[in-house]
C-alpha cells in the first residue's frame, strides 16, 4: 500500500476530496498556513508569487495530514478494548507523525521567507 501511494501525485479532484473530508479541528487553531503580508505580496513578481503559492499548498497538505493524524489519535482514545502498551504505542506514533509534519511545515515556512528576500 505504501509503495503504491508514495511519490505519486494525486489528481486535483482526489486532493480536493481529501481536503474537504478532513476539515480543520476546532481545538487546533495554531495549525495554520501563514499568509503573506499584502504589502510584500504586491511587491513580488509573478514567478515568486507562483512559487510561494505552490509552497503554501504543500504546507496545507501537511496541515491536512496533521488533522487526519490527530483525528485518528482521538479515535484510538475512544476504543475501549484497546488499552495498555499497544494503545500507548499507537498514540506515540501519532504524536511522532505530528512532530515530523510540523517540522516539515516549519522548514517550508523558512524556505518561503528566504525566497521572498530581495536578491
Amino acid at each position: 500500500m505504501a509503495n503504491k501511494r508514495w511519490g505519486k501525485k494525486l489528481d486535483q479532484e482526489k486532493m480536493l476530496g481529501l481536503w474537504t473530508k478532513y476539515g480543520s479541528l476546532g481545538n487546533c487553531v495554531d495549525i495554520t498556513v501563514t499568509r503573506v503580508n499584502s504589502e510584500i505580496w504586491h511587491s513580488l513578481n509573478a514567478f515568486r508569487k507562483k512559487a510561494d503559492l505552490r509552497l503554501a499548498n504543500l504546507q496545507q497538505t501537511f496541515q491536512k495530514a496533521t488533522f487526519v493524524t490527530l483525528t485518528n489519535a482521538d479515535k484510538l482514545l475512544q476504543i475501549p478494548d484497546l488499552s495498555g502498551p499497544a494503545k500507548k504505542e499507537l498514540l506515540m506514533g501519532s504524536i511522532d507523525i505530528v512532530a515530523l509534519l510540523g517540522d516539515a511545515a516549519s522548514e517550508i515556512s523558512n524556505l518561503r521567507r528566504e525566497q521572498m528576500k530581495p536578491p
